[in-house]
């Protein structure tokens, strides 16, 4: 038990005071490592075989080590993946710089040169017009 909690405490050591997940993780952890070293201190009543506290923590450790193998197998799919179906690098647009340009233009200005473009004429719609020949034939006397 003592080896397993100096292997934790030295895999704590590095953890950033501010990551709130990683402390209450260690809490917890902690936590239960002083309720399973409070159960071994107690007496037992009887015989009864209970399930050993120790289990229940070497449960979660192999539990955690999984996780950390999936974790690991992920970020490598996810890599080779990326490399198979990457859409490769596309260069970033040059910044226009905008230079300001006074207006020396009036709404007046605006409005008359407006009144002066000429609105098109509708277009009429195309027709056809047909001729019907027919042919008269008088005979002379």
């Amino acid at each position: 038990m003592a080896r397993i909690t100096d292997q934790f405490l030295k895999a704590i050591e590095g953890l950033d005071a501010e990551d709130l997940d990683s402390a209450g993780e260690f809490l917890e952890t902690a936590a239960t490592l002083i309720r399973i070293k409070a159960q071994m201190l107690l007496p037992r009543e009887g015989d009864d075989e209970d399930e050993d506290p120790r289990a229940e923590l070497v449960r979660r450790l192999l539990e955690y080590e999984q996780i950390r193998e999936i974790s690991q197998r992920m970020r490598t799919s996810e890599a080779d993946r990326t490399r198979r179906f990457s859409k490769g690098f596309i260069p970033a647009r040059p910044k226009l710089l905008h230079q300001e340009m006074p207006l020396e233009t009036t709404w007046a200005d605006v409005f008359t040169a407006a009144l002066g473009v000429e609105m098109p004429t509708p277009r009429q719609g195309l027709h056809r017009v047909t001729h019907a020949q027919s042919l008269c034939m008088k005979r002379s006397p």
